[in-house]
């Protein structure tokens, strides 16, 4: 970007992007020539420039889009992270609605929001005595029994004490 011009830069970046939307290594090489064609006719320096740089390394025989490793440019990196953060969200969001669909009907349809504010965040503290772990929560609080569904369905209902 040091050689394109400001009023440029969002173009630019857009078609910088669209590169890395490929599905395959074949359609990466694909579209970076269509972006360096489009770039040469009207910004040739940024053109010149974008073939001096490592972004041509994609053509190498040990490229990381040819050869599967996990290492690479910085560039190729963060966009793993990107799909990593992404299959994390999808987890939580499954793991949210699962939670909401065994806690009660009302749950089942409700929107992960909701879920989250009224099951996650529950307004009670643990308490540790004689090495077992206790929740204390709030007497009439409105979604004691939703939660205790929750709890009893994914842990079973809790075992007597015996004295």
């Amino acid at each position: 970007m040091s050689v394109t011009p400001k009023a440029s830069w969002p173009w630019v970046r857009t078609l910088l992007r669209s590169v890395y939307d490929q599905p395959d290594a074949d359609s990466v090489v694909a579209r970076y020539d269509r972006v360096l064609n489009s770039l040469a006719e009207k910004l040739p320096k940024v053109a010149e420039h974008l073939e001096r740089t490592a972004l041509t390394s994609w053509r190498s025989p040990r490229s990381p889009w040819r050869s599967g490793a996990s290492s690479g440019p910085t560039t190729l990196r963060k966009f793993a992270s990107n799909g990593a953060w992404l299959v994390l969200a999808a987890m939580a969001f499954n793991l949210t609605r699962a939670a909401g669909t065994i806690a009660s009907v009302f749950h089942a349809k409700a929107g992960t929001a909701t879920i989250r504010r009224q099951l996650i965040a529950v307004p009670g503290h643990l308490a540790r005595a004689a090495r077992r772990m206790a929740i204390h929560l709030p007497k009439d609080w409105p979604g004691q029994d939703s939660w205790e569904g929750l709890f009893n369905g994914a842990c079973g209902p809790p075992t007597p004490e015996t004295t």
